[in-house]
């Protein structure tokens, strides 16, 4: 990781253990990337690259939207943001946070009767507060971003003709032809460089460490095409070391797999938001967190067409139903018939001492039977959370499929 986390962290643990000094909340609006625009592609990777130097994790949620997440040791204290981007600019506006002292907006009766809310210095009450480290947090990687981008060879300028293209390198990254490949593996060695493609002279977009685990997508060569926390690269074969199944087995898991179960036409889901079953879970919303990895990891299966969470929350808001509260079977029925859906997808999570449980359960519309549940039990980290949540969405439309 970059060396300018550790003082970032440094600087935010000191503040967090002299006091509890609070500020109104920081956040980026539409802030210019200070080019005309740039390559979607290009700004992404530079997006998660100031993340890693400002230490950040940033992953994408879908385009234009990424969620950035700060911890500190032990995950004592905890930042969510979410940030929007443009080809010409970007936001970064507060999600949720641990151990921070968010306090939401406060705006007295007697403000807004006398008209003084929009005053300097009352203004200042309206907003939500948290401890000044957020806001440092946030700033650094405002300013990594910005840095990252100016860097960024794929930047577009009115001042010329053309497009400015990447400086041609002597041995190009080949186009990759890969043959199909399915099973898990694990690097052996220290390090591993993930690239765009299977050449040493492919651009760098990510790295694993040893003990890393990956699902196998293809092969070209001696090239891997691998999988890893949802995102697709290529990986030199002689650092992987390969996990065989056992013999006769055909029941492969959730993360060697990511097609339907069977060859069948697509079926229509639909993902309700998950219930926080208690305080802590609640409080970091985890309700909205499980249910957005339950839709990636069901759009990444290709086995259904998932519902649009807008077109979802309409209907919610249509029969009167609370988002935070219990669906269950019946509302959950008319919910999908409404949809014109095959099945809904709910479930609960809780979080007890820094474990994470979720439970969903399929639900088929025609008949109104539970077609199974599931549960898993994770460390509250993101990509366990996520492992957990691909293993829970493959075992549900394996028994969705096989029961159709």
């Amino acid at each position: 990781m970059n060396s300018l986390f550790f003082p970032t962290v440094l600087i935010g643990l000191f503040l967090l253990l002299g006091g509890c000094n609070t500020a109104p909340v920081y956040e980026v609006s539409e802030s210019p990337f200070g080019v005309e625009s740039i390559a979607s592609q290009s700004l992404e990777k530079a997006i998660i690259q100031a993340g890693r130097r400002s230490g950040w994790r940033i992953r994408k949620v879908r385009q234009g939207r990424m969620i950035g997440e700060f911890r500190t040791p032990k995950n004592k204290h905890v930042a969510v943001v979410e940030i929007d981007y443009t080809p010409t600019a970007f936001s970064i506006r507060y999600d949720h946070s641990l151990n921070l002292k968010y306090r939401p907006a406060q705006a007295s009766a007697a403000d807004a009767t006398m008209g003084l809310s929009d005053l300097p210095g009352i203004s200042e009450r309206k907003r939500p507060t948290i401890h000044k480290v957020y806001n440092q947090w946030v700033a650094a990687l405002e300013s990594a971003i910005l840095t990252e981008v100016k860097k960024s060879r794929y930047t577009v300028s009115s001042n010329t003709r053309s497009s400015p293209r990447p400086k041609p390198s002597a041995s190009p990254c080949p186009e990759p032809h890969p043959e199909s490949l399915a099973g898990r593996g694990v690097i052996k060695v220290r390090g591993a460089n993930l690239r765009s493609g299977p050449g040493i002279h492919c651009a760098k977009v990510g790295f694993l460490k040893a003990g890393d685990e990956l699902a196998l997508r293809g092969q070209d060569g001696k090239w891997l095409l691998v999988e890893a926390s949802g995102d697709q690269a290529w990986v030199y074969a002689n650092l992987v070391e390969r996990q065989s199944s056992p013999p006769g087995s055909e029941n492969r898991s959730a993360a060697e797999s990511q097609s339907p179960p069977v060859s069948k036409p697509k079926a229509t889901i639909a993902v309700i938001q998950f219930k926080s079953l208690n305080r802590e879970a609640q409080e970091l919303k985890l309700g909205d967190l499980v249910s957005e990895s339950f839709t990636t990891a069901l759009v990444n299966s290709r086995a259904f067409k998932i519902i649009e969470r807008d077109q979802l929350n309409k209907v919610v808001k249509e029969i009167e139903l609370s988002q935070t509260g219990f669906i269950d079977t019946t509302h959950a029925v008319e919910i999908g018939k409404m949809l014109n859906a095959d099945a809904i997808i709910t479930g609960s999570v809780a979080l007890l001492g820094g474990q994470l449980q979720m439970n969903a359960r399929i639900i088929d519309i025609e008949s109104a039977y539970v077609l199974s549940a599931e549960s898993r039990t994770t460390p509250y980290r993101l990509e366990e959370i996520n492992r957990g949540v691909r293993e829970i969405v493959f075992s549900l439309s394996r028994k969705f499929w096989d029961q159709r």
